[in-house]
């Protein structure tokens, strides 16, 4: 493995053809797609109260510094910020797409399943936010409810609503009489 920064001195420092100075893997199985997929929906998809959104900026990125870490021997930095300027150094040395064209046609599968896999995310938002939504929604009215509740009864003097003379018996057989 060798890092973006060292392949691009290396190819400043000499005229080696570009396929000589990395091994290109043109095919990448299912799960290596589905692992491609996940690294990518994981730095780019940002949930909020059950619903999915992504930063299209950060998933174009995070795909390019996957698909190109997965089909090569390369590595970017750790770092967001450094692996963003090491893309814009390939490309600005017009390296990108030139490493892009050794395995193009896996490229456009990776970038396939990544769609698939994220359409699938976003199909999830309609069902699951709005029961998040109706979720909260009930448990907010809930708590006001029960506040009102709980005050009006506090207010109540019960000995101002039932006589004193009530005899319980007799409701209780009225009530029996209403089931």
């Amino acid at each position: 493995m060798s890092t973006v920064r060292e392949f691009i001195e290396q190819f400043e420092n000499g005229k080696t053809p570009l396929a000589d100075l990395m091994t290109i893997k043109t095919y990448m199985s299912v799960p290596e797609k589905l692992r491609i997929a996940e690294i990518v929906i994981d730095s780019s998809a940002e949930y909020d109260r059950g619903y999915v959104k992504f930063d299209t900026y950060k998933k174009y990125l995070a795909f390019i510094f996957a698909v190109i870490e997965a089909h090569t021997e390369l590595e970017f930095a750790a770092d967001w910020d450094t692996r963003i300027a090491e893309y814009d150094a390939l490309c600005k040395k017009g390296l990108f797409n030139h490493i892009i064209e050794c395995f193009q046609d896996s490229y456009d599968d990776c970038w396939l399943v990544l769609n698939m896999k994220c359409n699938d995310l976003l199909a999830n938002n309609s069902v699951e936010a709005n029961m998040a939504k109706i979720a909260q929604s009930v448990i907010e009215n809930l708590d006001v409810i029960i506040g009102t509740l709980s005050d009006k009864l506090a207010e109540i003097d019960l000995k101002k609503i039932i006589p004193e003379d009530l005899d319980l018996n007799k409701l209780q057989k009225l009530l029996n009489k209403f089931k």
